[in-house]
């Protein structure tokens, strides 16, 4: 989950955390996919953005449930969040979020 991104972060003196293009772009996928199984992406709504006229509909609520997106952090924490990139603090940080 993101308290644990946060404790990775401080505990290797990190400072920002961005996810690289190819997993934004996977997850964004996946996401998608589990809300095309239902009907909130069927009618207009401010979920899709139909309430901004101009704006690109899209759904960007995660419908695939807490297990599902609980598993997904636990496995990018695992794999040392290869699918995102770091930059280190120029200062030691301090603390924790627990």
């Amino acid at each position: 989950m993101v308290s644990d991104c946060i404790e990775y972060m401080i505990a290797n003196n990190m400072e920002t955390v961005e996810a690289n293009v190819e997993a934004e772009e996977a997850w964004s996928k996946h996401c998608r996919e589990v809300a095309e199984a239902t009907l909130f992406t069927k009618t207009e709504s401010w979920y899709t953005g139909a309430n901004i006229p101009g704006k690109t509909r899209r759904f960007l609520i995660y419908l695939g449930g807490a297990g599902a997106y609980r598993q997904k952090c636990t496995e990018i924490a695992e794999n040392g969040y290869e699918e995102f990139t770091f930059e280190k603090s120029p200062a030691p940080i301090q603390g924790s979020v627990k």
